[in-house]
């Protein structure tokens, strides 16, 4: 008997492409703070030759930063705008077609019970008198011949009485049929009337 090695538990490791990512966006930040370092550094020791270049890109960094708070502020105002529309077509759209959706579910709600009501149920009753029809048929066709074996019976005793022997087990077999039939019927009548109860 072989031992069957454990099925292996699949561990999610990081991708390859993950790892060198993150080692590079290391790099370059690393590079840029070693950048500005050195650049500080320089700056500090030449300071009095180095204020006036300092001075422009001074006055370089705080115009972008107003023109960045400038195109922010624009932004904030297209999207409270567009939120505002939004709402508004929540509102004035989007909640009417969900109470014509309401509405149309509720309609086809009803229309399911009416027709319940007014067409299956009385189509339901009429094939239950159809096939109550149909058995009373049926059970008058046995009575029918029963009749019919008592008649011929009947004529064919003779005058004294006595019933011929070839008539005779005609006779029986003619009433062993119409036994049977019966038990069939009444059999049918209690499957059927068992299956409605249920």
């Amino acid at each position: 008997m072989t031992k069957s090695s454990p099925p292996d538990e699949h561990v999610p490791e990081s991708a390859p492409g993950d790892n060198t990512r993150i080692m590079i966006g290391a790099g370059v930040v690393l590079m840029v703070i070693g950048f500005l370092t050195v650049l500080a550094v320089i700056l500090a020791i030449n300071a009095k030759t180095a204020a006036p270049g300092v001075r422009v890109v001074r006055d370089l960094l705080i115009i972008t930063m107003s023109l960045e708070v400038v195109i922010v502020g624009a932004g904030i105002t297209i999207f409270l705008v567009q939120l505002a529309r939004l709402i508004n077509l929540a509102r004035n759209e989007i909640e009417p077609l969900v109470e014509a959706v309401h509405d149309t579910v509720t309609t086809i709600r009803g229309t399911a019970l009416f027709l319940s009501k007014n067409v299956v149920e009385p189509v339901t009753s009429i094939s239950s008198v159809v096939r109550g029809l149909g058995k009373v048929a049926g059970d008058v066709d046995a009575i029918r011949k029963a009749a019919g074996i008592v008649v011929e019976v009947a004529s064919a005793a003779s005058p004294g009485g006595a019933v011929s022997n070839k008539h005779s087990s005609d006779t029986e077999a003619v009433i062993t049929d119409v036994k049977s039939t019966a038990k069939s019927n009444v059999r049918r009548r209690k499957s059927t009337n068992k299956s409605k109860e249920a």
